[in-house]
């Protein structure tokens, strides 16, 4: 089955009050869309799966957890309710729009603004809109 899987990054309204001159209000957003052919995980597949994840996480950890460490009865519990898959990508599209069409000034306050907030989508979509232009942000 082909499927389409849509990964978004930070993502935000942006006012056109943020500009120092009349401009419409935006949306900036990273996002990266896979298509490929997907493929359900049951049974012992998924299970093994799922531990070579467990595994994979928790190397380095000082209280390493294995999966074997489950009773065996909360293990199939929580199996039940999950749905594992594999997909074979056959194309990726990354895309970002970040006020990158506009001015330093304009690009600047949209920073200012989305570093103000509480939300922390907003400060991080402010920190990679800093990455973009880092010649602004050099000490």
């Amino acid at each position: 089955m082909s499927v389409l899987i849509i990964f978004n990054g930070p993502q935000h309204y942006i006012s056109s009050s943020w500009y120092k001159e009349e401009e419409v209000p935006t949306w900036n957003y990273i996002a990266i869309h896979c298509t490929g052919n997907f493929r359900q995980l049951e049974g012992k597949e998924l299970l093994d799966t799922i531990k070579k994840m467990v595994e994979h996480y928790e190397t380095n950890r000082p209280h390493r957890y294995h999966i074997s460490d489950m009773p065996d009865d909360m293990l199939e519990a929580h199996l039940e309710g999950l749905i594992g898959f594999e997909m074979k990508i056959k194309n990726i599209e990354a895309n970002y729009k970040l006020s990158q069409n506009r001015n330093d000034k304009n690009y600047q306050n949209i920073i200012t603004e989305l570093l103000q907030s509480s939300d922390p989508l907003e400060v991080e979509l402010a920190h990679e809109m800093q990455n973009l232009r880092p010649k602004l942000y050099a000490k």
